[in-house]
């Protein structure tokens, strides 16, 4: 807990000297959340105590929504810790129901039927998939939740992530099950290679996207390491979405990437290395939770997603991300 409130509690009362009218209430009470999450867990509470003080530090362009937000994230964190084991059964049944229905809804609108309006789809190549509005967003839903689905439910979670298109949910579904069967791998490796081989095909057997992704990265690495400051602490919350970078070989396939499609650039890119080591400081701290509770697969998931796309930051992937990861680093799991 000293690590935390030392880096929380003297930055955070000089933080509230940089603010004045109704922002002070609103960053005071940001402090008391990130002191209070550090009670319990340190590293959280650090981690929202520096989103708050990076915010004060102009540019502030969208610093204190990213941060808000941040805050309440890893306060939904912090609470899924305390989720009772007694909770797990009805917790994991939760998750795979809402999986199966956004299964249930994409194969409906595949086939030109969309069961949300109960009616056949008007213009195949605009359909949405699941009720998320994208198929990326429905197949990470259902890639996570597939890692911790029962056995027999797990044709259904492979044929969403099938209809996503997504690699990246692809990845997440197969390293879950990797790690939910580590000790049975001659099962569990055939799986994975069955998925990923049956998503790529899907793909048309391009993996295009990524070239974007790498450029954007590459791109944003640059602009980082010409500023020594941007290095240590990031250009702010909220930098990447006031950069609104594109890439793409022509006007017409040019990608806008308002997100990074990598969460670990976008926290480097914002926060700096204070934040990547306050996030590698929260896994450390949490290691041996992690390695003995029964929702590990699912909090592999996430982070193996996390290298292509952006859970954290779409609401109905988010507060699955979250809770996930929350019940996993959970204190005592045997």
């Amino acid at each position: 807990m000293v690590p935390a409130l030392v880096i929380v509690v003297p930055f955070s009362a000089f933080g509230l000297l940089r603010v004045d009218g109704m922002l002070w209430f609103l960053t005071a009470g940001l402090c008391v959340l990130a002191a209070s999450m550090a009670l319990s867990d340190p590293w959280a509470g650090a981690m929202a105590g520096y989103a708050v003080i990076r915010w004060l530090i102009p540019p502030r362009a969208l610093g204190l929504e990213t941060a808000m937000l941040v805050v309440l994230g890893l306060g939904l964190m912090v609470t899924a810790q305390s989720l009772p084991k007694q909770w797990d059964r009805m917790a994991k049944a939760a998750i795979t129901i809402a999986a199966l229905a956004q299964v249930a809804v994409a194969t409906g609108q595949e086939y030109l039927y969309d069961p949300l309006w109960l009616g056949f789809a008007q213009n195949p190549t605009t359909k949405l998939h699941g009720t998320l509005g994208n198929p990326m967003y429905m197949g990470t839903f259902v890639g996570i939740a597939g890692s911790v689905a029962p056995v027999v439910l797990l044709p259904l979670m492979a044929w969403g992530v099938y209809l996503s298109r997504s690699a990246t949910a692809a990845l997440a579904l197969a390293s879950g099950l990797l790690v939910r069967w580590r000790s049975q791998w001659k099962v569990s490796l055939p799986a994975a290679a069955a998925i990923l081989s049956w998503v790529f095909w899907a793909r048309g057997r391009d993996l295009y996207t990524w070239k974007h992704r790498l450029a954007i990265w590459m791109v944003a690495g640059r602009e980082w390491v010409r500023f020594p400051s941007a290095v240590l602490f990031g250009f702010g919350p909220g930098a990447w979405l006031r950069a609104w970078p594109s890439v793409g070989q022509s006007r017409r396939e040019m990608e806008v990437f308002a997100q990074a499609h990598n969460e670990y650039v976008q926290v480097g890119f914002d926060g700096g290395i204070v934040a990547l080591a306050l996030v590698g400081a929260w896994v450390w701290a949490h290691r041996r939770d992690l390695a003995r509770s029964p929702w590990l697969p699912a909090a592999v998931a996430v982070a193996v997603v996390s290298v292509g796309f952006f859970p954290f930051q779409v609401p109905g992937t988010a507060v699955l991300s979250l809770m996930m990861v929350g019940v996993a680093s959970r204190k005592g799991d045997a």
